[in-house]
């Protein structure tokens, strides 16, 4: 072992009647221990639920959407949104409708939010890998098919294996005022085909449809709410936005999948940091009160430092390595050379 280290542990450890700074500063080093320990664990927590929300959305939204800034039809042609695929780092895009409805079944009623998509869209995000029960091929068929969420199932308690359908109503474009009369509302039937588990958020809101079914039970033939646009490469996001921005001018909000969430990560980010900086004045106060135990502990071992140097442990000959030439009792404290020693 070496003498230096053993020294220091004998006087650092001691039971004598001075053992209280040697306390005092052994609690100092547990806290700043605690404190990095704890610091590392809560931020990790943090990046942890950054990741899963991340992983979440990544399953049902799109890298980039195009929506209108006002109103809910979308209105680019046909050619702009030939162009739009054409654009480097493109891979897929997809048409959407997207709007809320009321669902009736076995007379439970609730406002869900009906998403109609085209048959490219599962090529986009990873839809499929997240259904629990079924399948998702919803578009191949004369009947409307459809999938639900999780939550949809447990709370309209809703069986795939019978052949009862779920009831689709949306108020009628042509009617001036809306009532409780049938003829107020647009509706459909759909079975349900699959269900998945995404989120909450999710889970208990959302009806996939093809596309040209939701159309129909809207009111908007030929028409859609928004294009989903699927990536090559993420990285390329900037720069794809700019592009489409050029190609369709800025009367469209134009966003990626981050920007669309931008409360959630944000309020993370926030969160994270004052965890940091609670962290850190915690673990500042806890640094000072190491060093002042310390230079408490010097202070009570000066006449024992003496005699140690007496005996021939000198500073000088045990700090020669440091560029320590010797040590000023008067005002405790280290001579060093003005060049340190290679």
């Amino acid at each position: 072992m070496n003498t230096s280290f053993f020294l220091a542990s004998k006087y650092y450890f001691s039971n004598s009647r001075k053992s209280f700074v040697n306390r005092i500063s052994l609690l100092g080093i547990i806290i700043i221990a605690l404190m990095i320990v704890s610091e590392i664990v809560v931020l990790s927590v943090f990046n942890g639920f950054t990741d899963q929300l991340k992983s979440i959305h990544q399953s049902f939204d799109s890298d980039i959407e195009i929506a209108p800034k006002k109103g809910k039809i979308l209105t680019l042609s046909r050619k702009q949104i030939e162009e739009i695929s054409k654009i480097q780092g493109v891979t897929c895009v997809t048409k959407i409708l997207q709007d809320d409805a009321i669902l009736d079944y076995e007379g439970k009623q609730d406002v869900v939010t009906f998403k109609g998509v085209e048959n490219n869209y599962f090529k986009q995000n990873e839809m499929i890998q997240k259904l629990e029960v079924g399948h998702g091929n919803i578009n191949d068929s004369s009947e409307v098919r459809g999938l639900i969420g999780v939550g949809l199932e447990y709370k309209f308690s809703i069986n795939l294996k019978n052949d009862r359908r779920l009831l689709l109503l949306y108020p009628n474009r042509n009617k001036k005022f809306i009532s409780k009369s049938q003829s107020s509302y647009q509706s459909i039937l759909v079975k349900p085909i699959g269900v998945f588990r995404i989120g909450i958020e999710y889970d208990e809101k959302y009806i996939i449809l093809p596309l040209t079914y939701a159309q129909e039970l809207a009111g908007y033939p030929n028409e859609f709410s928004s294009i989903e646009i699927k990536l090559k490469n993420l990285n390329e996001s900037s720069q794809v936005k700019e592009n489409i921005l050029q190609l369709i001018g800025g009367q469209y909000d134009i966003s990626n999948r981050e920007e669309r969430h931008s409360s959630i990560y944000k309020a993370i980010k926030v969160e994270k940091m004052i965890t940091y900086l609670i962290f850190g004045f915690i673990l500042i106060i806890a640094s000072l009160n190491l060093y002042a135990a310390v230079s408490m502990l010097v202070l009570s071992k000066q006449k024992d430092i003496f005699t140690l140097n007496s005996m021939g442990l000198s500073s000088p000959s045990r700090g020669a390595e440091f560029g320590i030439v010797s040590y000023d009792w008067s005002n405790m404290k280290y001579i060093w050379a003005a060049t340190k020693p290679m």
